[in-house]
């Protein structure tokens, strides 16, 4: 059976807002300290207004609309400015019909009016106010500056607030019949200027909803409910960004299978006592530690090789820096990422000593440690280093160590992403078929289940429009053999007349999504034998994705595979798989080290606000953070070139509880970027409080839920 290649998506940055109106070059620019001119276009049908100190608005307004030469128009806008009363921005009812500011100016009720000007490249407004900011040159004598004031056609404004950097504050003489513009470039060419700029009131773009190309995907910072998934279910990143994006003196450790340390999308430490000179500068027994330390190997370079790019997606999570040099954003962007490698080249394994040295090393040059893997027994000394590190490190005040809880609560989707089938050489109508072949063995539960099928569009992510739009089963009625049911699928074969069909079923069904029913295969009792659900035909051009959440927990020798049929003739194409064998273990108890009681302990939820199917929560959990288990995944960073899962510089198909554990560490360097003072234990109490009580659950009267901690 042939596998079909999966395919990239392809992803475009954000579209630019329209300002109003049809911006026009009119000439408009001021200059820059070098002399280099910056171009404004003009937008035509819109105007921004003062009126006349002590007039009533709605007055003003009124005088203007009862103007014959002055088109119909509406106020769009406003920008205030405390006691300044600030501007109306008045645009033209039919758009593109030009509204002049002359012709506003020469109201009565009027003080200033100017054309809306845009910036070309931002396409954000910029309104040109009567006042000019010049900064003179050191050592201007006072009456120097008096007279290039008056040449100019401005005054000095007598309330104008002080800085420390010597601006002065001007404002136009005759604001009805002069154009800062123009005045702020005369005063410039003046030999005792610095610079001279208009005083514009600007329209700002809060960078809090950042160009990430992927940003749209990101739906564990800001969910508004797309592609099925419940509007609100995230951390409300933009409006912890209108506070803070992160500060550059907070630093998050990655203690994973490394960080690639080239990526251009993550803000890599530096060691300030370190140079790469040969030389132990610091005296901690490292050389070279200039980014980190791979205590796996025992060098300088903790970079991920191979396929290893656990550790680059968490960084992503924690970090991703905004723009477009990196496709993911991360939680605290202006936050800075300490790659500790404590994996080795497998990306496997590692050893007591490796990682307790490596949470000691993250506690003396980090802020927050963030560990999204764990395994195997206590151990003391690893207890002792993150001891270490929440008691004594960032001098005293305690580092937070957030540990995953692990992704064995269940056997769906063990903390991956879904399963993701690329159309790619595929065009026209087919059906899929989800084929369960048995082996000579048993092994789990012997069962394949599916949940959540859905087709993503071209970008990878988009739920598209067809008859398989969001299938979650909930509504099927039954899975009869040879018969179309109500919901379109259908039981095409098996192996034998008396073997059952697929059934949808509440045993261990998918619930992250809030549903309680999955369709699964029926049971099979010989070697062979082989039993497949079909859905309904749907169209596809070879760009899209099928995706569908997945249960296997069959044996080694058994097959599970995905198979293509043409849609009209009904003859076999190929298939996707095969996929195999069973969950080394499903137990929901808080895995180790997440268990120790200093570490903070975070589960995963899905894009419904509900746990994870697969996230542990039997023990010490302290909370859960957005992950996937829903309908979506979680995007981040992938190692540049070719280290790491993908060929590309992003991942789509990121999750776990390992997602949502850097997910809170970024949010602690948030909390320490705006308060550094905090300690450890003020944290993790801040954080218990703010949780949302998320779930459908009742909390108990301390603040819990065993399968949510404090929400």
């Amino acid at each position: 059976m042939a596998d079909f290649a999966k395919k990239p998506g392809s992803f475009a940055a954000l579209p630019i807002r329209e300002a109003p109106g049809a911006p026009v070059d009119a000439g408009d620019f001021y200059t820059l300290p070098d002399g280099n001119k910056v171009p404004l276009l003009r937008s035509k049908d819109s105007v921004a207004v003062r009126f006349a100190p002590g007039v009533q608005e709605a007055k003003a307004m009124g005088s203007l609309k009862s103007r014959r030469n002055l088109p119909a128009h509406e106020e769009t806008d406003r920008a205030t400015f405390g006691k300044k009363g600030g501007f109306h921005l008045l645009r033209s009812r039919r758009k593109g019909t030009p509204l002049d500011a002359k012709t506003v100016q020469s109201d009565a009720l009027v003080a200033y009016a100017h054309p809306v000007l845009v910036d070309p490249k931002t396409k954000l407004r910029m309104i040109p106010t009567d006042e000019v900011l010049v900064r003179f040159r050191d050592g201007t004598t006072p009456q120097a500056m008096v007279n290039a004031i008056a040449r100019s056609g401005l005054q000095i404004v007598p309330d104008a607030k002080k800085n420390k950097v010597p601006v002065v504050h001007l404002r136009l003489r005759r604001p009805k019949t002069s154009d800062p513009l123009v005045a702020a470039r005369t005063l410039a060419t003046m030999k005792d200027v610095t610079w001279a700029q208009p005083n514009f009131v600007r329209e700002i773009r809060h960078y809090f909803t950042p160009s990430n190309s992927l940003f749209p995907h990101q739906q564990s910072l800001l969910n508004t409910g797309q592609n099925g998934a419940l509007a609100g279910a995230h951390v409300d990143a933009v409006h912890a960004w209108d506070k803070t994006t992160g500060n550059s003196s907070v630093v998050v450790a990655i203690i994973d299978d490394g960080v690639d340390i080239t990526h251009p999308g993550l803000h890599i430490y530096t060691n300030p006592a370190e140079t790469s000179n040969g030389v132990d500068d610091d005296n901690n027994g490292l050389v070279d530690d200039v980014h980190g330390w791979d205590f796996a190997d025992g060098d300088n370079n903790p970079s991920p090789v191979g396929f290893n790019g656990h550790g680059t997606g968490t960084a992503g999570i924690a970090g991703g820096t905004f723009g477009s040099l990196a496709q993911a954003a991360g939680i605290a962007p202006g936050s800075t990422i300490l790659p500790v490698k404590i994996a080795d080249d497998t990306g496997e394994f590692s050893s007591d000593d490796v990682i307790g040295s490596a949470i000691i090393y993250a506690a003396d040059h980090a802020d927050i440690l963030s560990n999204s893997w764990g395994g195997g027994g206590q151990s003391p000394y690893i207890d002792d280093a993150i001891n270490y590190a929440v008691l004594l490190g960032r001098g005293g005040k305690g580092c937070p160590v957030f540990f995953a809880t692990g992704n064995s609560a269940s056997t769906w989707y063990s903390g991956g992403g879904r399963f993701r089938l690329s159309t790619q050489s595929l065009s026209g109508p087919y059906y899929y078929g989800f084929y369960y072949r048995k082996g000579e063995h048993s092994g789990g539960e012997d069962t394949v289940r599916i949940d959540n099928l859905c087709i993503l569009d071209a970008d990878g992510y988009t739920h598209k429009t067809t008859s398989l739009l969001d299938e979650d089963f909930e509504t099927a009625i039954g899975l009869d053999p040879f018969l179309i049911t109500t919901s379109g699928w259908w039981q095409y074969l098996t192996s034998d007349f008396n073997i059952p069909n697929w059934t949808v079923t509440n045993t261990n069904a998918l619930t992250g999504t809030g549903g309680a029913w999955s369709a699964a295969s029926p049971p099979l009792f010989s070697p062979g034998d082989y039993s497949v659900l079909v859905t309904p035909p749907f169209e596809v051009t070879g760009e899209e994705t099928v995706a569908f959440a997945g249960s296997i927990s069959i044996a080694d020798d058994s097959e599970f595979y995905v198979i293509v049929f043409d849609g009209i003739t009904g003859s076999f194409l190929g298939a996707y798989g095969p996929w195999n064998g069973a969950p080394d273990y499903v137990d929901a108890t808080v895995g180790y080290p997440a268990s120790n009681a200093q570490a903070i302990a975070v589960g995963a939820a899905t894009d419904r606000d509900l746990r994870s199917d697969y996230s542990q929560y039997l023990g010490h959990l302290d909370f859960i953070a957005p992950s996937n288990g829903g309908w979506n995944d979680i995007a981040t960073l992938d190692p540049v070139g070719d280290v790491g899962w993908t060929g590309e510089d992003y991942k789509l198909n990121f999750g776990g509880t390992s997602a949502a554990t850097p997910l809170a560490a970024g949010i602690a360097a948030l909390m320490l970027s705006r308060n550094p003072d905090l300690t450890a234990e003020e944290i993790r109490t801040i954080m218990h409080k703010t949780c949302d009580k998320v779930g459908g659950v009742t909390y108990a009267q301390d603040g819990t839920h065993p399968m949510y901690g404090y929400g």
